[in-house]
């Protein structure tokens, strides 16, 4: 096909750009009758999507020499979702303005919840079939789609709306042949996985896009070391769906490789005390063992395990007794944004609930004291306290032993005085980052990056400036904190975050003090949830109860 001349006048940039909105225009005709050949179903059946992947590589593989990244945008093509179609009489789309009260906050207010110890403890009560309630937890994505997960293997989890998570009295796993979805959390699939590895078993295991791109590559070729085996189900695929057969003849050692993902091993050490046998995991080669040993021996005490440990070798004998309402810590990541809100606009901040005793906690109450804000721990909260013209001038330090979760955190703590107009340097930051994502973050917030020379934006925001998509919750509640230096940022997406912390953007958006008010606390409901939820979990709707900027109708995020 001949390829018509460029447009007089025009440069190839303006050429590729239009090039670019007929593909965007392609992808929204594609979705639609994706749509309409699911039908009543939210996917596609088996047979039609293969038909569909066969067809995509046949002619794909005739333009590219890449067989993974051609895969790779399939997946994509399948799961992208896009905003419904504007209502012509009605308001154009709207981004997220983040425009936060010029206050000096004073909030106090139950810490948010760590979910990834709420999921553990849950695996373990699955798994050894005792009771279990955790209450004020975290009610996101992560925590109800492990609930389904579980729940399809033949646990007996459920959620309530007022936060509190349950497991009943029963036999433990079932383990039962079939197809489980296990979301989008890399956790939730490993831990199930982990129950699946110690006992014979057959199962299916699909999830969504994150999932679906993931390499379990090293995972693939480390099972059979325990006596399993897990394929791909798609062809020349890396990541999910994949089916796993285990003959539970496991071994009474096995050395745990460098390059296995971190969660799969968690998975295996919360998941050992359910194996019918003793079996010893040697971490030695593994760079992250400590932070694995560090979390998940925390857990593996609390449920009274008996285990032996040789310095980074570890032996988990059978057996559990868990408590019935254990203590579980506040979650790093939240916490630190929510400490963080008096090093924007001076004030105090009050989270009760128990601060995990360990390196990344010490390590991110570090960054607090270094960006001017005094930090006070007691048996039962933590207090973060800044005065105002301190809050305005925060320093500007080097974190190169912070962990990479923590990174976004730091750097919106050192662009705040440059966003208030004093040039400063580029803190070092740890190695590993993702350059791309730290320059995104600058160019979003309007900081020049000149070497190692951060500049401060020449102009304030206009109403219609292009709204950034956050690449991540983190980067997210990064932007968020930015904006009370530089106000009327706009976020593209702050779904991301309502996944991830439902009532974030409610109490945002009520600050100085947003715990007085009734919207943050909402409806306290005692139903209860438990279903197997076999179909992908639907967002969360947003309140979006902030200020708005209008902007033209965009692609959406892809799912999460």
């Amino acid at each position: 096909m001949r390829e018509k001349p460029a447009r007089p006048g025009r440069t190839l940039t303006e050429e590729v750009t239009d090039i670019d909105r007929s593909i965007i225009r392609l992808l929204l005709k594609r979705h639609q009758v994706l749509q309409r050949l699911a039908a009543s179903r939210s996917h596609l059946n088996a047979k039609t999507e293969q038909m569909l992947r066969t067809s995509w590589e046949k002619y794909a593989t005739r333009v590219s020499r890449d067989p993974k990244v051609t895969r790779q945008l399939f997946s994509l093509l399948q799961e992208i979702h896009f905003l419904p179609k504007p209502d012509p009489d009605g308001e154009s789309r709207r981004a997220f303005g983040l425009a936060p009260a010029q206050q000096p906050v004073t909030l106090s207010m139950p810490g948010p919840k760590a979910c990834r110890r709420v999921r553990m403890y849950l695996a373990l009560a699955a798994g050894s079939g005792q009771p279990l309630r955790i209450d004020d937890s975290l009610l996101n994505d992560p925590l109800t789609e492990c609930v389904k997960a579980f729940n399809q293997a033949g646990g007996q989890l459920a959620w309530q709306e007022n936060g509190s998570v349950l497991a009943r009295a029963g036999a433990p796993l079932p383990l039962p042949d079939k197809v489980i979805f296990t979301g989008d959390d890399s956790l939730n699939f490993h831990l199930l996985l982990g129950h699946y590895l110690g006992r014979a078993s057959h199962a299916k295991f699909t999830g969504d896009s994150k999932l679906k791109l993931n390499d379990f590559s090293t995972l693939r070729h480390f099972t059979p070391l325990l006596g399993a085996r897990l394929t791909n189900v798609v062809p020349g695929a890396r990541g999910l769906p994949v089916r796993l057969e285990a003959s539970g003849m496991l071994p009474q050692e096995a050395r745990i490789p460098a390059d296995l993902p971190a969660d799969a091993v968690t998975g295996l050490l919360l998941a050992a005390p359910c194996w019918p046998q003793p079996v010893a995991l040697d971490l030695a080669s593994h760079p992250q063992a400590d932070v694995i040993l560090d979390e998940a021996l925390d857990i593996l005490t609390a449920c009274r395990v008996g285990f032996e440990r040789a310095d980074r070798r570890i032996r988990i004998l059978p057996g559990v007794t868990l408590p019935a309402a254990p203590a579980v810590g506040v979650d790093l990541a939240l916490a630190g944004t929510l400490l963080a809100l008096p090093a924007c606009t001076g004030g105090s901040v009050r989270l009760t609930g128990l601060w995990p005793d360990c390196a990344p906690g010490r390590e991110l109450l570090g960054l607090m004291e270094s960006a001017g804000v005094h930090v006070e721990r007691t048996a039962d909260a933590i207090v973060a306290q800044c005065p105002e013209h301190t809050a305005r001038q925060p320093q500007s330090p080097g974190f190169p032993g912070l962990p990479i979760r923590f990174v976004p955190l730091a750097l919106a703590l050192a662009c705040l005085p440059v966003l208030r107009g004093r040039e400063a340097r580029l803190p070092e930051l740890p190695q590993g980052l993702a350059e791309d994502e730290r320059d995104d973050f600058l160019h979003a917030v309007g900081i020049t990056l000149a070497g190692t020379r951060l500049v401060p934006p020449e102009a304030p925001v206009q109403h219609d400036a292009t709204p950034w998509t956050a690449p991540s919750p983190a980067w997210a509640m990064a932007y968020a904190l930015a904006a009370f230096a530089r106000p009327r940022l706009q976020l593209a997406n702050p779904g991301i975050m309502s996944a991830l912390y439902p009532r974030f953007w409610t109490l945002y958006n009520t600050l100085p003090e947003p715990w007085t008010s009734q919207a943050v606390h909402g409806e306290e409901r005692n139903e209860e949830h438990n279903e197997e939820g076999n179909d992908k979990t639907p967002r969360k709707r947003v309140r979006l109860s902030g200020v708005y900027s209008s902007v033209a109708g965009t692609v959406g995020e892809t799912a999460r």
